[in-house]
Order: C-alpha cells, then structure tokens, then sequence
C-alpha cells in the first residue's frame, strides 16, 4: 500500500516489482510502484525475489520511507554511513539566494530560510554548533541575522543603512565580527552575539574586511588593500597590533583559522585564477594547495577536526563546493547543479540534527532508522508514543500513513509559487498580469487576464526567466534571465518578441524596475565575491549607470 501511496516518477522502461520479485505477479495493482521503490533505494524485498506485498509496515518502516523518498524528491538520495558535520551555504537553487545546510558528503540537503527576492548568504556558524549567523537584505540593504541550527527564531541583530556582511563568531560565542561598508570605505566592526555594543575596529581609508576570529580568541585577521593590494594581516580583538602577514603583487583573500590556530587558509588570485594557499599564523611557510588553472576558487573552510578544508570553485560561472585534505589531496565535488553555491570561511560545523536515540528510550544508538526517525519527528512527520518512547517495531495504521505522506508533501518547498507583476499602464483598460512560472519544467515568463484567462507564455528557455516588470506605457517587459549562465536584465516587447540583453557580466543582476518616464531601469547586481552591492540602473540601450555604492 505505502509504495503507491509515494510519488512514482516511473520512467518508461523501468523494471517492475514483478520483473524482480516472484511474489508480484505482473499486473499486480502496485506492481509499477514497487519496482520504482526498489530502484530508487526506497525500499528493497525482504529476500532476493520476495516482496511480500501483504506484509505489514512497522513506525520505523514508514518513517525511513518517508525519509527516504523526500530526499530523493529533493534531488539528494540519501547516503548510507556517518556524516563529518555538516557545511552551511547559500543557493539561488530555488530562484532566490537562501541559506542551506548539508552533510560534509554533499548528501541531506535541507533548506533553512526561505525569502522571495531576497539575498541570504554567507552562513557562518557559531562554536557550539547551534546557531548560525548570516547575512540579509531582507529588510532592503545588507544586515547581519542569526537563528537556530534548525532554521527556527530568526533574528535581526543590525538596523542601518550601510552594508553589513561576512560575520564570523569569537570562539566563546559571545561576539561577532563582521564587515560594514558605508561611504565607498569597509571596515571591521564587533558586536555582541545579540547585536548590542556595536564598535568599530578598523580605521582607514582603504577596505579593510573578511574577519575570522583565531580559535584563542587572541587575534583576529582579516583583508585589507591598505598597500594598494588585498593582503592578509591580523589584530587583537580591541584592533590594536595590526601588522601584515603577506607581502605580493596579488590579491590574499578570504583568511580561515585552522582550529588549532596554527595556520591559516586563504585566497591568492593569480594570473591564471585564484586558488587555496596555506602558511602558518605567522604568515610564513606559504604554499598552495590547489591547482585549478582558469577556475576561480574562494572561501576556504576548515573542517571541525582540522583534517578537511572546504572552498568554493567557480564552473562554467556556476559555484560549487569542493572538499579536499588540509595539504590539498584528495580533492571532490560536493555540491553539483547549475546554479550558485556559496559557502564561507566559517561554514563547517560538527552539527549532526538530532536522531531516534537522542529523542527516545527505545531507540538504541545505532537503530538502522536511527536518523530517520530523528528526522520525522523533528519535522512534526510522527510522534512518539509515550514519555520518551518511539515504539519503533510497532505498526501503523492506514490513517497515519496517509496522514504522515500528506505532512512529507508539505516539507517539499512549493515548486509552482509564481512571480507577479501588473500592468497598471493607463493605456490599458483591463490590465495584464505577468507572472513567472515553472509550469513546463522551466521557470519561463507568462502573462494572462487578471481573471486567470488567456494564459499564453511568453519565453522559452532551458534556464530561469523570473522578475517581470512592465513598462509604464504596457509595450515592453524587462526581467531577470539566467540563460548565458549569470543573472542578466533582458527585455522584450509585450507579446514576446525581441528578446535582447541590457546587461553581461559576471555579477548576479536582478530585480528590474523601471522609472516613471521609462527612460531608466534600476536593477540589483551582486557580485559573485563577498563584496559590496552595486545599485546600478540601466536605460533602455543597455548603459548602465551606478546610481550608489555602499
């Protein structure tokens, strides 16, 4: 019953339960569902060519099923064996940039914020592993937030109009240091983990940013172009004792701590791109550590232990995360898709969520549902039975199973939500709306009556076209395409035709609005480095012009 109560998927061609199990006869009403629970690992026979399709399904069953298909769903199966922590990111993999978490094998993706045009980046998360901090511009500039491990109690902790960004905790947890830039100039600023006794800690001309507090708590070091190029240097968490510890013609980006404090990682950019070094906390016995030729590389991440490093590596302008040994052996991908995955230099944690044995008595560690379990209950799938009880061997009624998918279903973010625009151009008696929508599989640009009446799309691409913005006079739409592998501003007549791009770089341009006269377009562009927003506006030729910089 439960294999065709899931979502199937089937393709044609795949095997059937009765093309593998003897106890499936061909036609068997969940014939076709068996066959794909089987193939996809969801569930596998109780023998070699037994299904018993009759039998009964235990609360651990059900659970790990649940479990099972919704990652799969997701696009990440889950992956048998222990996870090393788990990395926190940010991903534009749903059209919008939202922060991520996931297993140090690339495996368990879950998504922790959830914000329509909107930016949430740069996770960093704090020393005890349950919290995170990162960065926002939810409330319309830059800010520093923190919640939960689970994405829960998220809090604002700056209110201004600068460009608050990268925060990295003190190894106490009690403070945080981050960047702010405000008048063309960045800073290091500290705050404490509630946002209170905000202090600057930097003072000149140049931009000084990129934190990361050593594990002692004694120096903090950080990025600064003061000579004319980025450098590495380090302070004391009161920003006395600057002093500088690379000394080149490139640029050393992006300082991470080993947990030890005995190195640090960082950015060099050279002329073939910008890769992984590593030297001592004294700045000396530098080396490099990755050798990627042509491909951009950031971020580097330390794992909890010390032994892995984490980075990000720009691919065909799509940012994945990589993982590799701490003197740069054993190098794999572990994030995979066409879209942005940023992590940051403090995105590494020993936090593994909560599993069956933590919750229950009856659950031992090391139960096979052990996680899953831990999983359902966490997400409100089930309950347990008693105080501290699971009752994992005992079964479950077809009411709680319906009832458990249908709340699965719910878990799966709502891939059909679309973007609206209206045009509210008084040469238009009725109006249009414009909308964005994956309703083919893409996300593509429609427009229909403001009843719902005479749908008709209006681009067709195998990327994203989201954001429509109307002209004032209704002839033209401009909006947001990621078809030459950025997010572009692009425009077109009303009816679709001539589709041409206003903008080509390798930032990340979005959110286009028009002026009233509709001589102008302002649009968002964010820079694939964790550097400061450009607020740029465009005319209708295509040139663009800045209109401010923080």
């Amino acid at each position: 019953m439960v294999t065709t109560l899931l979502p199937t998927g089937a393709a044609a061609g795949q095997e059937s339960g009765s093309d593998t199990f003897n106890d499936v006869p061909a036609g068997h009403w969940a014939d076709q569902a068996i066959g794909w629970a089987v193939a996809n690992d969801i569930t596998r026979g109780v023998a070699a060519d037994r299904f018993d399709p009759d039998g009964t399904v235990t609360r651990a069953q059900i659970v790990t099923f649940l479990y099972r298909t919704f990652h799969f769903i997701q696009g990440n199966p889950v992956t048998a064996g222990a996870t090393e922590g788990t990395v926190a990111f940010s991903s534009n993999r749903d059209g919008d940039h939202d922060v991520y978490l996931m297993n140090s094998d690339g495996s368990n993706v879950r998504q922790l914020t959830h914000n329509t045009r909107h930016y949430d980046w740069l996770p960093a998360w704090s020393p005890d592993a349950t919290r995170i901090a990162f960065t926002s511009n939810r409330d319309g500039d830059f800010e520093i937030f923190t919640m939960n491990a689970d994405g829960a109690n998220q809090h604002q902790l700056t209110h201004n109009i600068s460009f608050d960004t990268t925060p990295n905790w003190s190894p106490d947890g009690a403070r945080i240091a981050f960047t702010r830039y405000r008048d063309g100039d960045a800073e290091v600023f500290v705050m404490n983990a509630d946002g209170a006794n905000q202090h600057q800690l930097t003072y000149n001309s140049q931009d000084d940013g990129l934190p990361s507090w050593s594990p002692d708590g004694a120096q903090i070091a950080f990025q600064s172009n003061r000579d004319g190029d980025e450098e590495i240097f380090v302070m004391n968490p009161d920003g006395a004792n600057q002093h500088q510890l690379t000394h080149n013609d490139r640029d050393d980006l992006d300082p991470s701590w080993s947990p030890d404090g005995a190195q640090i990682a960082f950015n060099r950019d050279l002329e073939t791109g910008a890769e992984v070094f590593l030297m001592n906390s004294n700045g000396g016995n530098q080396q490099r550590l990755t050798f990627n030729e042509q491909h951009q590389t950031a971020l580097p991440s330390w794992s909890p232990d010390g032994a892995r490093i984490a980075f990000n590596r720009y691919l065909d302008r799509e940012a994945e995360v990589f993982v590799m040994n701490a003197d740069g052996s054993n190098r794999r991908q572990i994030s995979d898709n066409e879209h942005q995955d940023w992590i940051s230099t403090a995105a590494w944690s020993s936090y593994i969520p909560s599993t069956g044995s933590d919750l229950f008595s009856d659950v031992p560690e090391g139960h096979w549902a052990e996680e899953a379990i831990g999983w359902a209950v966490t997400n409100g799938i089930i309950i347990g039975t008693g105080e501290g009880a699971f009752d994992p061997d005992g079964t479950v009624s077809r009411s709680e199973i319906v009832t458990s998918i249908y709340d699965t279903v719910n878990l799966i973010p709502d891939h059909q939500t679309d973007w609206v625009g209206w045009n509210t151009s008084p040469t238009m008696t009725s109006g249009l709306v414009a909308f964005s929508s994956n309703l083919d599989g893409d996300w593509e640009i429609f427009v229909m009556n403001p009843d719902g009446a005479n749908l008709r799309q209006l681009t067709h691409n195998d990327r994203y076209d989201r954001y429509p913005s109307w002209s004032p006079d209704g002839a033209q739409i401009a909006f947001t395409s990621s078809r030459d592998g950025d997010e572009e501003i692009f425009l077109m007549n009303a009816d679709g035709t001539n589709q041409r791009q206003l903008t080509s770089n390798y930032h990340q341009d979005s959110a286009p609005s028009w002026s009233p006269d509709g001589t102008q377009i302002t649009f968002s562009s964010f820079f694939d480095d964790p550097s400061p927003e450009d607020y740029r506006g465009s005319r209708e030729d295509g040139t663009q012009i800045t209109l401010s910089r923080f």
